[in-house]
C-alpha cells in the first residue's frame, strides 16, 4: 500500500483509495465512505510506511481534499476546457441514482447483457457502492464486481499497446 515507484503512472495506493474516498465525499458529502476511510487508515497506519515514503504519504494526506477538488473540477485542455466532472457527471452514479437504476433494472442488472453495455460505469459504481454501504455483503459485493470486470474484460477483447 506504501510502495512508491518513481515515474510510476498511479498515486502510491495508500493515498489513491484516501484520494478516491475524498472525491466520493466533494460530490456527495458524509456516508458510508467515512466507515471505508477509518477501516483504511486503522489497517494501514503511515507507522507501517518505509522511512523514505512515511514523510511523503503524510504531506500527500494532508492535501488529499484540495488534490481531490483539483482533479474534479479543475478545467483540462484534455478534457476540451471542461472539468471531469463535467465530461462524467457525478449525478449519474450518485447513492441516490444508483439505488434509482436498481430498482429500475430489478433481478437482472447485474446478469443482463443489455445492461451491461448500458451502463457498465454504473455497474461498477454500484457494485464499489454496496461494497461500502453493505459492510456484512462485502464479500458479496466484491465477487459481483470482480464478475462483472471479467464479464466487461470479455466484450472488449485482448488490449495491445500501440507501438
Amino acid at each position: 500500500m506504501f510502495l512508491y515507484i518513481p515515474g510510476g503512472p498511479h498515486p502510491i495506493s495508500y493515498v489513491r483509495v484516501l484520494l478516491g474516498i475524498a472525491m466520493v465525499r466533494r460530490c456527495y458529502g458524509r456516508g458510508p465512505w467515512d466507515g471505508l476511510e477509518q477501516a483504511w487508515r486503522l489497517r494501514y497506519p503511515l507507522s507501517l510506511a518505509a522511512d523514505s515514503t512515511g514523510p511523503l504519504l503524510a504531506a500527500l494526506e494532508r492535501q488529499v481534499a484540495q488534490v481531490a477538488e483539483i482533479a474534479l473540477m479543475g478545467r483540462l485542455r484534455a478534457f476540451g476546457g471542461r472539468a471531469l466532472a463535467e465530461v462524467v457527471d457525478p449525478n449519474q452514479v450518485s447513492p441516490d441514482a444508483l439505488r434509482r437504476l436498481s430498482a429500475d433494472a430489478g433481478g437482472s442488472l447485474l446478469s443482463s447483457p443489455h445492461w451491461l453495455s448500458r451502463e457498465c460505469l454504473r455497474l461498477l459504481a454500484l457494485t464499489g457502492y454496496r461494497f461500502v454501504a453493505e459492510p456484512g455483503r462485502g464479500d458479496d459485493a466484491a465477487r459481483a464486481q470482480d464478475d462483472l470486470m471479467r464479464r466487461i474484460g470479455s466484450t472488449v477483447g485482448p488490449f495491445v499497446w500501440a507501438a
